[in-house]
């Protein structure tokens, strides 16, 4: 397939949208596209679609979530001004049977229209049998590495011995196994932001606070961990996870999968071994190091943007 104009279309509200990420992704594979940002009302109707019609034209569109009315009509308009197109789109089902039901009758009006559907986990089954099942292709397509505010090594020096920026707000991130233990610890010096009564983070500031942590805290919740809830089994794996390994900081997780994606050498903190490990990778920097690198070069060899992008358009 030899691509011609590329086109992505997604929000501009902070911090970074996944269009914005791909976009970035794309440059450095030596490609142009073009970034229209839903809040500038862009339709697709309104572009100058007069280029060279040989080559394939790519869209990427997130903007079925916002609810666009016009969405379909528009992508039939792109369709017809460009028969030789690939249009990808992402989509989030409700983590229900009964409602994922409900919305997969709406999906149905896109037969034909959409070359694949895709969203951010790493498997999910459920959905990937309900597009199927009205005949439309999913892929699972997983958040990714984007180096855009990586600090150089040579510049860092640590604040802080262990540190955590999220929220909790989509259920149980098991607080009393991390954060009972350091609260109010002095033997500890923390930074904890965007949840309980700790204030928010700015964007630009969350990348220094990573890289300048000895260790960063990435807490799961229950329903990434491909437990069946109903639905079947997610597995799922939050876009720190690749920010921090990317960037070659260390992070202590509970998610049992990591040793799938790190190797088997990879800590994983439960009720038991929690301040264990806090302990040994505070006192132990070389270990600490060794595995931040082994994680980096993973994140660098198979889950950078690029990577991602080449999985969607199978380069």
């Amino acid at each position: 397939m030899e691509i011609g104009e590329i086109f992505i279309r997604d929000v501009i509200s902070h911090p970074q949208p996944s269009g914005m990420i791909y976009c970035r992704g794309f440059n450095k594979m030596g490609y142009n596209p073009y970034y229209l940002p839903y809040e500038n009302n862009i339709s697709l109707n309104q572009i100058d679609y007069n280029y060279d019609s040989s080559k394939t034209t790519i869209l990427i569109d997130y903007t079925n979530i916002l609810h666009n009315s016009n969405h379909i009509e528009e992508l039939k308009y792109f369709k017809l001004q460009n028969p030789n197109s690939k249009i990808f789109l992402s989509a989030y089902l409700p983590y229900n049977n009964e409602k994922g039901k409900e919305v997969i009758e709406e999906w149905k009006a896109y037969q034909g229209l959409v070359d694949k559907i895709f969203n951010t986990v790493f498997s999910f089954p459920y959905a990937e049998e309900l597009f199927n099942s009205v005949g439309l292709n999913y892929l699972n397509l997983p958040f990714s590495f984007d180096d855009a505010y990586s600090i150089p090594s040579e510049f860092i020096n640590y604040d802080y011995d262990v540190s955590f920026i999220g929220s909790t707000i989509e259920g149980d991130r098991y607080l009393n196994i991390w954060y009972n233990p350091l609260s109010n610890n002095n033997n500890y010096k923390t930074f904890f932001s965007g949840f309980n009564s700790y204030p928010s983070t700015p964007f630009e500031q969350t990348y220094k606070i990573y890289n300048t942590s000895k260790i960063n805290l990435n807490p799961h919740y229950s329903h990434q961990f491909g437990e069946d809830k109903g639905y079947g089994s997610i597995f799922d794996f939050n876009a720190r996870t690749f920010a921090l390994a990317g960037m070659g900081c260390f992070q202590l997780s509970n998610h049992p999968y990591y040793k799938e994606i790190f190797g088997n050498d990879i800590p994983i903190f439960n009720k038991n071994n929690f301040i264990d490990l806090i302990n040994h990778y505070l006192k132990n920097d070389d270990e600490r190091n060794k595995i931040s690198s082994k994680m980096q070069q993973i994140i660098l060899d198979k889950h950078t943007t690029e990577c991602r992008i080449k999985t969607l358009l199978e380069l």
